[in-house]
């Protein structure tokens, strides 16, 4: 019984060894809240300088690093929970950047938003829901690469 854990213990992909000894890698999610703060300062920054086509560059900029991270993660990562997890934060953070596309050019061009006009801040938050894709996509790459 001894034997099979310490196997296991050994071909766990998310482990790495110190000493001989199969070790966990160690985690502190504060980086990526400091990562995501940096982010939303950067975009809220562009938009505030050059309007809305500076507030979607900025935005964009974050939208790629999140699908580069997504891509080097799903080449080293064969199935299960970070697989998954990496999925719905690539579809999460390019969901939203399409709603504030959508919206801003609508404002612009008609005065009001296209998706769910009932709820004025949406397209003003987009960039914090894209951020949270930056926040679980670091968090995937810190835990388990």
């Amino acid at each position: 019984m001894t034997e099979d854990n310490d196997e296991a213990r050994e071909t766990d992909e998310y482990t790495h060894s110190r000493d001989g000894i199969s070790v966990r890698r160690s985690f502190n999610p504060m980086i990526t809240w400091v990562y995501m703060c940096a982010a939303l300062g950067f975009i809220y920054a562009a938009g505030a300088i050059g309007g809305s086509p500076f507030l979607i560059i900025a935005s964009l900029f974050f939208v790629v690093w999140i699908v580069r991270e997504a891509i080097f993660i799903l080449r080293l990562i064969g199935r299960g929970f970070p697989r998954t997890a990496t999925y719905i934060n690539v579809i999460h953070a390019m969901a939203w950047f399409v709603v504030l596309v959508i919206n801003l050019f609508t404002i612009e061009q008609l005065g009001f938003q296209l998706i769910l006009p009932e709820w004025e801040n949406m397209t003003i938050l987009a960039p914090v829901f894209i951020c949270t894709g930056v926040f679980g996509i670091t968090n995937i790459r810190l835990m388990y690469l």
